[in-house]
């Protein structure tokens, strides 16, 4: 016969009491170190002191930049958009992405400049100084690896209309696009960037505003969708 059935502590422990990213960084055994929330200019010298001790003590040190958008970031979808275009069986007319710190924006536009696609970036930022930091970027690219020319502002489309209530806030048009992909196809939206941007491109085909071959650059940023609140 078996043992007694005894009830199981059902309290969650662990991994379970996180969700998002803090679950996956400890499944991953990354070590964090937290800061107070703050200006972006504040994050950066924390990380910057930081690695600064980690030098000390002898640690090789990369540091990331916000959103991996640095020239390395953007080298990265550079590459992806030639991966993109052999495998394409005919050219598409516009590609639609999300663009907030802007490897992603500025690697396919720098890689399609010149050609018959033209990329929009759906702005997750509402900061209209966006657009002076994705020429920064863009720069700072072309100085570090030469494959593309600095881009001038006009040559970037980025579209601030489909922010919503924030950065990092849900919008209503997004929330609504991320269930009518997931109930159509079965693909999952992150809240905070990938849904708004595929919710702009809803709104920019139903106005007539782009159209013929659209391709929609999915970022991922599912786990977002089983982050948990702060207490």
């Amino acid at each position: 016969m078996h043992a007694p059935y005894e009830e199981a502590d059902r309290k969650a422990t662990g991994i379970l009491t996180q969700g998002g990213n803090p679950a996956l960084d400890e499944i991953f055994g990354l070590e964090r170190t937290l800061y107070p929330d703050g200006t972006w200019a504040e994050l950066d010298a924390h990380a910057e002191a930081l690695a600064e001790s980690e030098r000390a003590r002898g640690a090789k040190v990369h540091v990331i930049p916000l959103g991996g958008s640095g020239p390395l970031g953007v080298l990265a979808f550079y590459r992806a958009a030639e991966e993109l275009a052999s495998q394409l069986t005919a050219p598409v007319d516009f590609i639609v992405c999300p663009s907030s710190s802007g490897s992603t924006h500025i690697g396919l536009t720098s890689s399609f400049l010149g050609t018959s696609t033209k990329v929009i970036g759906i702005g997750c930022d509402p900061e209209p100084e966006m657009l002076d930091d994705l020429v920064d970027l863009s720069r700072s690219f072309s100085d570090a690896y030469g494959l593309a020319p600095a881009l001038s502002p006009h040559q970037i489309d980025l579209r601030l209309d489909y922010v919503g209530p924030g950065y990092g806030v849900p919008s209503p048009e997004g929330t609504e696009a991320l269930r009518y992909l997931a109930r159509r196809e079965g693909i999952l939206l992150d809240p905070i960037y990938s849904a708004k941007t595929f919710a702009g491109m809803l709104d920019l085909l139903r106005k007539k505003k782009i159209g013929g071959r659209v391709l929609f650059w999915h970022t991922g940023g599912m786990p977002a969708l089983f982050a948990r609140p702060s207490d």
